[in-house]
């Protein structure tokens, strides 16, 4: 199901929306594919590691030398579990397996079918679907429960009795159920061809955790780069000398057990709060010492811990260990070690800054004081640009919504290059990310976002050490602060932030309404959401006059106003963490709004100026603050911190450092989805293309003077051939210049439902 932006909203599958946006309780530990080898001690260990601070013991999983593990018997020929064999047997869920009740939420009640007393209740299996087979089906005694209700796609099924609907989703491997009294014991089975009229069932085989290399895992809204290791486990670190300082160490466990029948097979998956004890201990000179030894449950999410590391001039062994305080019934445990880092002031100091992004989602840059916006809406954020900034004036974003313009703006490369128009389509692996870069290069990274087409399903977490995702429109940022503080001294830093506080829909809030503009019409007082404002006014339904119009400007306005509160809170904040002598800081948007610009609102729909016109402020230690009016681009960001940084700027990307650019004309590209572009260059803009949501054909050409129609609502294309022809060329060139990378595209993951429900809560359609 692709989602584009600027479409009505419609639920092809209602079901799974409401479900999921009332179960998002569910708290997922989400590890990679198992390796094949099955065997203890994977993983023999390379060279002795010096350990001083700013060492991350993340970096190089061939150095832990696992020297205990449990060994997993798989059934006889059922092949390894790297190959994703079946056994044969049922999945079985039991009364204990089903996750804890819940009240039956409103939306629920919506839903035709759904039987309207009760409570929610999960499974979560886990379980690999055989290649080739159908959904699954639900049995109870061996025979077929009947099927439910339709909706969507989503297959469901009823109780005997009819008290209970069941249906099985497939981006989760739960079964979910609701309705009244216990669910019983049910089995699972794939439907296949084995048998005609009967359902064969699939068990899968058990599967070691991934040993011997980093992934990231998840742990409610906290993403963080770790290794997984099965309960008892050891592994041990040969360490060729210690500096001192800290030892970080972040750790969890998963919700997540599995039991296993004799032969192997997983026949149950449930989730409960199990401990595990983890112990750290260094061994040098024939003695050992405990450097850390902590209990953790599943319930407290990531623990960090930090365990003075003393200096040590000789060989000496880091030994990691995870135990099991209590019997877990025959249920495999999985702990994870994460934040594996020497904290400390480095002996001699990182010369390279730290770095600061700022994403405004839909910021248009007429609506910042510092880019000549009214001064009321950012008091806050122009005070700091005064003291601190370059306010470049004339700065463009690469494409006119979320997903390809933030993805341009954090991997350097211009949508036509990567190509990410809408899910599926993923950045390829061999284009890397800025925080993949820095990563690489010794930078700590951490990002904040607000999810939706900003999180990790669609790459935006590669490269990022943690991974946060905050509630739309409710930022928290002192999480990265925190982080920042923590890891500040062992070497630089990279934090992305990023918010949809300015992204419809809009809040009434008195706090930030201008008092001098009353409005007594029909969209007074209320949250300006799709259901109010966006739907209504696209079908036709909702006619708007002058003063309606002004309270929708006036309403985002506000929601600019709220944002440089939050915005200035963490600025203030940030300067007392991060020295600014050291630190760049690049605050910015990956798109405007049109509010009427041009009879039209919300975005992703053209490739007017409203959209394109983006603010850009630059606190680099190296320029004094000041107005830039050299023409900028989202493009730029990329080549501007990895200069900053000291590293050459790859020959694939288009943008140009900021830091002493030249002040003369280039020309700028856009985006609009696969079918137009934008150019602009000295003052004009061309727009090539069709653009279905303005009725452009395609093959038209428009151009735009914007030196006498800054607002591009003249189209001059017939009275300037000339002109039009050369910037046509122009735009070929640089196409040419900068083709697409190339190979595979790869396929983003199925889209969980907590992120269908966050992108459609943005106005965006899943279709």
């Amino acid at each position: 199901m692709t989602c584009e932006p600027g479409r009505p909203r419609r639920i092809e599958n209602g079901v799974r929306r409401a479900f999921h946006a009332a179960l998002s309780f569910l708290i997922v530990l989400a590890a990679c594919t198992p390796d094949a080898d099955d065997g203890v001690g994977v993983a023999p260990g390379g060279q002795a590691v010096a350990l001083a601070p700013g060492s991350d013991l993340l970096a190089d999983p061939a150095r832990w030398r696992w020297t205990e593990r449990p060994a997993i018997e798989l059934p006889t020929g059922a092949g390894s579990a790297a190959e994703g064999s079946m056994g044969a047997g049922p999945v079985l869920i039991g009364e204990r397996d089903w996750g804890p009740p819940r009240p039956l939420p409103e939306a629920f009640r919506m839903l035709d079918g759904v039987p309207r007393d009760g409570e929610v209740r999960v499974a979560l299996l886990q379980v690999a679907r055989p290649a080739g087979r159908g959904e699954p089906r639900l049995l109870v005694d061996g025979r077929a429960l009947p099927p439910g209700p339709a909706f969507g796609t989503v297959p469901t099924w009823r109780s005997p009795d009819g008290s209970r609907l069941f249906w099985w989703d497939s981006a989760t491997a739960a079964v979910w159920t609701v309705g009244s009294g216990p669910p019983g014991a049910l089995e699972v089975g794939f439907a296949g061809d084995d048998r005609p009229g009967a359902p064969t069932v699939a068990a899968a085989t058990a599967s070691a955790p991934r040993v011997g290399s980093v992934s990231e895992f998840v742990v409610d809204t906290d993403m963080r780069r770790g290794l997984l290791a099965p309960v008892p486990s050891r592994c041990e670190i040969d360490v060729a000398s210690i500096a001192g300082g800290e030892l970080e160490l972040v750790l969890a466990v998963s919700p997540v057990q599995r039991a296993r029948d004799g032969q192997g097979r997983v026949l149950q998956v449930r989730r409960g709060d199990p401990a595990v004890r983890f112990l750290a201990r260094l061994s040098a000179g024939g003695s050992a010492q405990v450097l850390l030894d902590r209990t953790v449950r599943a319930s407290e999410g990531f623990v960090r811990a930090v365990a003075p590391l003393p200096a040590c001039a000789g060989p000496a062994t880091l030994v990691l260990s995870a135990e099991e305080p209590d019997a877990a019934e025959g249920f495999q445990l999985e702990a994870l070690w994460a934040g594996l880092a020497v904290l400390g002031a480095r002996a001699a100091p990182d010369p390279r800054p730290h770095v600061v992004i700022i994403d405004i989602d839909t910021l248009r840059a007429d609506r910042v004081g510092a880019c000549g916006g009214p001064a009321r809406n950012t008091p806050r954020i122009d005070a700091w640009a005064a003291r601190r900034a370059v306010v470049h004036l004339d700065s463009l974003a690469a494409s006119n919504w979320t997903l390809p313009s933030t993805l341009s703006m954090l991997s350097g490369y211009s949508v036509r290059q990567h190509g990410v128009l809408a899910f599926p389509d993923a950045l390829p692996p061999s284009a890397p990310m800025l925080a993949e870069r820095l990563s690489a290069a010794g930078y700590a990274t951490c990002a904040v976002t607000e999810g939706g087409y900003v999180g990790s399903a669609f790459g935006f977490a590669r490269g990022f050490d943690r991974f946060v995702r905050c509630p739309f429109q409710q930022p928290d940022w002192s999480a990265a602060l925190e982080w920042a503080g923590q890891r500040a001294s062992a070497g630089p830093v990279l934090v992305f932030l990023q918010t949809y506080m300015v992204h419809a829909p809009w809040r009434a809030d008195a706090r930030f309404e201008d008092p001098a503009a009353p409005y007594e019409g029909p969209l007074a007082d209320r949250d300006l959401t799709h259901d109010v404002l966006f739907g209504p006014f696209r079908s036709g339904e909702l006619l708007l006059d002058e003063a309606d119009r002004a309270c929708v400007s006036r309403q985002y306005d506000a929601a600019v106003r709220r944002m440089d509160d939050h915005v200035g809170d963490f600025l203030e904040a940030l300067e007392r963490v991060l020295d600014p002598r050291t630190c760049l800081v690049i605050l910015t948007s990956d798109h405007g709004e049109e509010l009427f610009d041009h009879g039209m609102l919300e975005h992703g729909h053209s490739l007017y100026r409203e959209l394109l016109a983006v603010p850009l402020l630059v606190a680099d230690p190296q320029r004094p603050p000041g107005r830039d009016e050299a023409p900028a681009s989202g493009l730029d960001l990329v080549p501007t911190v990895l200069a900053a940084a000291g590293f050459p700027i790859p020959a694939d990307l288009p943008g140009r450092p900021l830091r002493d650019a030249p002040s003369v004309p280039r020309l700028r590209t856009a985006q609009h989805a696969d079918t137009a572009l934008a150019a602009d260059l000295a003052g004009w803009t061309l727009v090539r293309g069709e653009i279905r949501e303005r009725g452009v054909p395609a093959g038209s050409l428009q151009l735009f003077d914007r030196a006498r129609d800054p607002g591009e609502l003249h189209d001059v294309a017939g009275a300037e051939p000339e002109r039009l022809a050369r910037l046509g060329r122009m735009l070929d060139e640089w196409l040419a210049a900068w083709p697409p990378l190339g190979g595979a595209m790869p396929s983003a993951p199925a889209l969980s439902p907590g992120v269908r429900e966050e992108i459609q809560a943005l106005g965006y359609l899943g279709r």
